[in-house]
Protein backbone atom coordinates (compact mmCIF):
# COMPACT_ATOMS: atom_id res chain seq x y z
CA UNK A 1 0.00 0.00 0.00
CA UNK A 2 1.50 3.41 -0.95
CA UNK A 3 2.05 5.92 1.85
CA UNK A 4 -0.50 8.46 0.65
CA UNK A 5 -3.29 5.91 0.56
CA UNK A 6 -2.15 4.60 3.93
CA UNK A 7 -2.56 8.08 5.42
CA UNK A 8 -6.02 8.49 3.95
CA UNK A 9 -7.16 5.14 5.32
CA UNK A 10 -5.72 6.01 8.71
CA UNK A 11 -7.59 9.30 9.01
CA UNK A 12 -10.73 7.75 7.58
CA UNK A 13 -10.97 5.21 10.39
CA UNK A 14 -10.24 7.84 13.01
CA UNK A 15 -12.99 10.13 11.72
CA UNK A 16 -15.59 7.67 10.44
CA UNK A 17 -17.81 8.19 13.45
CA UNK A 18 -17.90 11.93 12.74
CA UNK A 19 -18.21 11.95 8.94
CA UNK A 20 -20.51 9.05 8.22
CA UNK A 21 -22.61 8.78 11.36
CA UNK A 22 -24.74 11.12 13.45
CA UNK A 23 -26.93 10.16 16.35
CA UNK A 24 -28.18 12.96 18.56
CA UNK A 25 -30.46 13.53 21.50
CA UNK A 26 -32.47 16.74 21.18
CA UNK A 27 -34.40 18.37 23.97
CA UNK A 28 -36.33 21.57 23.34
CA UNK A 29 -35.68 22.62 26.93
CA UNK A 30 -31.93 22.54 26.31
CA UNK A 31 -32.01 24.67 23.14
CA UNK A 32 -30.80 28.21 23.74
CA UNK A 33 -32.00 31.28 21.84
CA UNK A 34 -28.65 31.32 20.03
CA UNK A 35 -29.09 27.67 19.03
CA UNK A 36 -32.53 28.44 17.62
CA UNK A 37 -31.32 31.43 15.68
CA UNK A 38 -28.50 29.48 14.03
CA UNK A 39 -30.57 26.41 13.10
CA UNK A 40 -33.07 27.15 10.36
CA UNK A 41 -34.52 23.64 10.67
CA UNK A 42 -35.57 24.41 14.24
CA UNK A 43 -38.86 26.30 14.43
CA UNK A 44 -38.65 29.50 16.50
CA UNK A 45 -40.55 29.84 19.80
CA UNK A 46 -41.44 26.15 20.12
CA UNK A 47 -37.97 24.72 19.63
CA UNK A 48 -39.47 21.87 17.61
CA UNK A 49 -37.54 20.39 14.71
CA UNK A 50 -38.73 21.01 11.17
CA UNK A 51 -37.82 17.52 9.98
CA UNK A 52 -38.53 18.30 6.35
CA UNK A 53 -36.04 21.19 6.39
CA UNK A 54 -33.51 18.99 8.13
CA UNK A 55 -34.06 16.27 5.53
CA UNK A 56 -33.58 18.78 2.70
CA UNK A 57 -30.47 20.20 4.33
CA UNK A 58 -28.84 16.78 4.59
CA UNK A 59 -29.58 15.97 0.96
CA UNK A 60 -28.14 19.30 -0.18
CA UNK A 61 -25.03 19.00 1.98
CA UNK A 62 -23.95 15.47 1.06
CA UNK A 63 -22.62 16.35 -2.43
CA UNK A 64 -20.75 19.34 -0.99
CA UNK A 65 -18.92 17.04 1.42
CA UNK A 66 -18.53 14.15 -1.05
CA UNK A 67 -20.42 11.81 1.27
CA UNK A 68 -21.64 8.68 -0.59
CA UNK A 69 -23.94 7.57 2.21
CA UNK A 70 -24.89 8.36 5.78
CA UNK A 71 -27.59 7.77 8.36
CA UNK A 72 -29.08 9.88 11.09
CA UNK A 73 -31.34 9.20 14.05
CA UNK A 74 -32.77 11.73 16.48
CA UNK A 75 -34.01 10.78 19.93
CA UNK A 76 -36.20 13.14 21.93
CA UNK A 77 -37.52 12.29 25.37
CA UNK A 78 -36.68 8.59 24.88
CA UNK A 79 -38.57 8.48 21.57
CA UNK A 80 -37.05 8.12 18.12
CA UNK A 81 -38.51 11.07 16.22
CA UNK A 82 -36.42 10.71 13.07
CA UNK A 83 -34.39 7.87 11.56
CA UNK A 84 -33.33 7.72 7.95
CA UNK A 85 -30.55 6.65 5.61
CA UNK A 86 -29.21 8.69 2.71
CA UNK A 87 -27.18 7.83 -0.35
CA UNK A 88 -25.55 4.51 -1.10
CA UNK A 89 -23.51 2.01 0.88
CA UNK A 90 -20.79 1.88 -1.76
CA UNK A 91 -19.92 4.62 -4.22
CA UNK A 92 -20.75 3.67 -7.80
CA UNK A 93 -22.89 0.72 -6.77
CA UNK A 94 -26.55 0.15 -6.08
CA UNK A 95 -27.74 -0.45 -2.54
CA UNK A 96 -29.19 2.41 -0.54
CA UNK A 97 -28.33 3.27 3.05
CA UNK A 98 -31.20 2.90 5.51
CA UNK A 99 -31.52 3.40 9.26
CA UNK A 100 -30.33 -0.19 9.85
CA UNK A 101 -27.20 0.03 7.71
CA UNK A 102 -24.07 -0.70 9.70
CA UNK A 103 -21.20 1.77 9.73
CA UNK A 104 -17.90 1.52 11.48
CA UNK A 105 -18.56 3.73 14.50
CA UNK A 106 -14.83 3.97 15.22
CA UNK A 107 -14.06 5.86 18.43
CA UNK A 108 -17.68 5.84 19.58
CA UNK A 109 -16.59 2.37 20.73
CA UNK A 110 -14.69 4.10 23.53
CA UNK A 111 -17.99 5.01 25.16
CA UNK A 112 -18.89 1.33 25.38
CA UNK A 113 -15.49 0.47 26.87
CA UNK A 114 -15.81 3.24 29.47
CA UNK A 115 -19.32 2.07 30.35
CA UNK A 116 -18.09 -1.50 30.78
CA UNK A 117 -15.35 -0.28 33.11
CA UNK A 118 -17.90 1.74 35.11
CA UNK A 119 -20.00 -1.43 35.52
CA UNK A 120 -16.98 -3.28 36.87
CA UNK A 121 -16.30 -0.39 39.23
CA UNK A 122 -19.90 -0.59 40.51
CA UNK A 123 -19.47 -4.32 41.03
CA UNK A 124 -16.31 -3.76 43.05
CA UNK A 125 -14.10 -5.67 40.60
CA UNK A 126 -12.02 -2.61 39.76
CA UNK A 127 -11.54 0.85 41.18
CA UNK A 128 -10.91 3.92 39.04
CA UNK A 129 -7.71 4.46 41.02
CA UNK A 130 -6.38 0.91 40.65
CA UNK A 131 -2.85 0.83 39.30
CA UNK A 132 -2.89 -0.58 35.78
CA UNK A 133 -0.13 -3.01 36.75
CA UNK A 134 -2.39 -4.49 39.42
CA UNK A 135 -4.40 -6.09 36.62
CA UNK A 136 -1.81 -6.08 33.83
CA UNK A 137 1.56 -6.66 35.54
CA UNK A 138 3.30 -6.74 32.16
CA UNK A 139 2.12 -3.24 31.23
CA UNK A 140 4.92 -0.73 30.91
CA UNK A 141 5.60 2.68 29.38
CA UNK A 142 8.88 4.43 28.69
CA UNK A 143 9.12 5.99 32.15
CA UNK A 144 9.36 3.48 35.05
CA UNK A 145 7.59 5.89 37.42
CA UNK A 146 4.65 6.37 35.03
CA UNK A 147 4.48 2.61 34.44
CA UNK A 148 4.11 2.03 38.17
CA UNK A 149 1.86 4.98 38.98
CA UNK A 150 -0.60 5.14 36.04
CA UNK A 151 -4.18 4.31 37.08
CA UNK A 152 -7.28 3.12 35.22
CA UNK A 153 -8.74 6.65 35.23
CA UNK A 154 -5.55 7.93 33.56
CA UNK A 155 -6.06 5.50 30.67
CA UNK A 156 -9.57 6.80 30.04
CA UNK A 157 -8.67 10.49 30.50
CA UNK A 158 -5.92 10.49 27.84
CA UNK A 159 -3.26 11.83 30.22
CA UNK A 160 -0.50 9.24 30.00
CA UNK A 161 1.95 11.78 28.57
CA UNK A 162 1.86 10.30 25.07
CA UNK A 163 1.21 12.59 22.13
CA UNK A 164 -2.17 12.37 20.40
CA UNK A 165 -2.33 9.23 18.21
CA UNK A 166 1.13 8.13 19.38
CA UNK A 167 1.67 4.46 18.60
CA UNK A 168 -1.25 4.10 16.20
CA UNK A 169 1.04 2.60 13.57
CA UNK A 170 1.54 -0.34 15.94
CA UNK A 171 -2.01 -1.56 15.26
CA UNK A 172 -3.04 0.06 11.99
CA UNK A 173 -2.71 -2.48 9.19
CA UNK A 174 -0.45 -4.80 11.22
CA UNK A 175 -0.91 -8.38 12.39
CA UNK A 176 0.17 -7.60 15.95
CA UNK A 177 -2.14 -8.98 18.61
CA UNK A 178 -3.65 -6.73 21.28
CA UNK A 179 -1.07 -8.06 23.74
CA UNK A 180 1.79 -7.28 21.37
CA UNK A 181 0.53 -3.77 20.65
CA UNK A 182 0.39 -3.06 24.39
CA UNK A 183 3.84 -4.61 24.93
CA UNK A 184 5.40 -2.36 22.30
CA UNK A 185 3.90 0.77 23.88
CA UNK A 186 6.89 0.80 26.26
CA UNK A 187 9.08 2.00 23.40
CA UNK A 188 7.01 5.12 22.70
CA UNK A 189 8.59 8.35 23.90
CA UNK A 190 6.24 10.63 25.85
CA UNK A 191 5.63 14.11 24.52
CA UNK A 192 4.26 15.60 27.72
CA UNK A 193 4.54 15.21 31.47
CA UNK A 194 2.41 12.55 33.12
CA UNK A 195 -1.07 13.99 33.84
CA UNK A 196 0.04 17.39 32.54
CA UNK A 197 -1.44 17.34 29.06
CA UNK A 198 -4.26 15.75 27.05
CA UNK A 199 -3.00 13.31 24.43
CA UNK A 200 -5.70 11.29 22.68
CA UNK A 201 -4.61 7.66 22.88
CA UNK A 202 -6.16 4.62 21.25
CA UNK A 203 -3.48 2.48 22.90
CA UNK A 204 -4.50 3.48 26.40
CA UNK A 205 -8.14 2.60 25.67
CA UNK A 206 -6.95 -0.72 24.28
CA UNK A 207 -5.11 -1.25 27.57
CA UNK A 208 -8.25 -0.43 29.55
CA UNK A 209 -10.22 -2.89 27.46
CA UNK A 210 -7.71 -5.63 28.17
CA UNK A 211 -8.23 -5.20 31.91
CA UNK A 212 -11.86 -6.29 31.50
CA UNK A 213 -11.19 -10.01 30.79
CA UNK A 214 -8.62 -10.07 33.60
CA UNK A 215 -11.22 -9.21 36.23
CA UNK A 216 -14.40 -10.65 34.68
CA UNK A 217 -13.08 -13.97 33.33
CA UNK A 218 -14.82 -13.38 29.98
CA UNK A 219 -13.45 -11.80 26.83
CA UNK A 220 -13.87 -8.10 26.18
CA UNK A 221 -16.31 -8.78 23.34
CA UNK A 222 -18.37 -11.25 25.37
CA UNK A 223 -18.56 -8.84 28.30
CA UNK A 224 -19.98 -6.08 26.10
CA UNK A 225 -22.43 -8.50 24.54
CA UNK A 226 -23.69 -9.81 27.88
CA UNK A 227 -23.73 -6.54 29.83
CA UNK A 228 -24.58 -3.89 27.23
CA UNK A 229 -25.55 -5.06 23.74
CA UNK A 230 -27.92 -7.90 24.68
CA UNK A 231 -29.73 -6.06 27.50
CA UNK A 232 -30.26 -3.06 25.20
CA UNK A 233 -31.39 -5.34 22.33
CA UNK A 234 -28.61 -4.02 20.11
CA UNK A 235 -28.74 -7.00 17.78
CA UNK A 236 -27.18 -5.15 14.85
CA UNK A 237 -23.92 -4.17 16.57
CA UNK A 238 -20.81 -6.30 16.08
CA UNK A 239 -17.04 -6.36 16.33
CA UNK A 240 -16.93 -7.80 12.81
CA UNK A 241 -18.48 -7.16 9.41
CA UNK A 242 -21.71 -9.18 9.29
CA UNK A 243 -24.48 -9.30 6.72
CA UNK A 244 -24.80 -7.31 3.53
CA UNK A 245 -26.36 -4.13 4.92
CA UNK A 246 -23.06 -2.47 5.76
CA UNK A 247 -21.49 0.67 4.36
CA UNK A 248 -18.04 0.59 2.83
CA UNK A 249 -15.32 3.03 3.91
CA UNK A 250 -14.50 5.81 1.44
CA UNK A 251 -12.06 8.66 0.98
CA UNK A 252 -11.67 11.52 -1.47
CA UNK A 253 -8.49 11.42 -3.56
CA UNK A 254 -6.95 14.89 -3.16
CA UNK A 255 -5.41 14.78 -6.62
CA UNK A 256 -8.40 13.70 -8.67
CA UNK A 257 -11.11 14.82 -6.29
CA UNK A 258 -12.83 11.48 -6.87
CA UNK A 259 -14.47 9.39 -4.17
CA UNK A 260 -12.63 6.09 -3.71
CA UNK A 261 -13.81 2.92 -1.99
CA UNK A 262 -11.61 1.32 0.67
CA UNK A 263 -11.67 -2.21 2.07
CA UNK A 264 -12.76 -2.88 5.62
CA UNK A 265 -9.86 -3.26 8.01
CA UNK A 266 -9.56 -5.94 10.66
CA UNK A 267 -9.63 -3.84 13.84
CA UNK A 268 -9.54 -6.70 16.33
CA UNK A 269 -6.16 -5.60 17.69
CA UNK A 270 -7.59 -2.21 18.66
CA UNK A 271 -11.21 -3.28 19.27
CA UNK A 272 -11.74 -1.62 22.70
CA UNK A 273 -10.82 1.74 21.17
CA UNK A 274 -12.58 1.65 17.81
CA UNK A 275 -13.74 -1.80 16.77
CA UNK A 276 -17.54 -1.67 16.73
CA UNK A 277 -19.87 -1.57 13.74
CA UNK A 278 -23.44 -0.43 14.34
CA UNK A 279 -26.47 1.28 12.87
CA UNK A 280 -28.21 4.46 13.98
CA UNK A 281 -31.31 2.47 14.94
CA UNK A 282 -29.27 0.22 17.21
CA UNK A 283 -27.62 3.24 18.79
CA UNK A 284 -30.98 4.78 19.62
CA UNK A 285 -31.49 1.93 22.08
Amino acid sequence: MDFQRFKYMYWLFLLTGLLLFLSAEISSQELSTKDLAESDWVLPVTGELDLQKLDDYIKESMPEWNIPGMAIAIVKNDTVVFAKGYGVKEYGEEGNVDANTQFSIASITKGFTSTAMAMLNDEGLVDWDDHVQKHLPEFSLDDPYVSKEIRIRDLLCHRSGLETFSGDLLWFGTDYSREEVIRRARYLKPEHGFRFHFGYSNLMFLTAGEIIPKVSDVSFGDFLEMKILHPLKMSNTYFSVKGDNIAMPHYVDPLSGEVQVLPHLDLDNIAPAMGLNSSVMDLTH
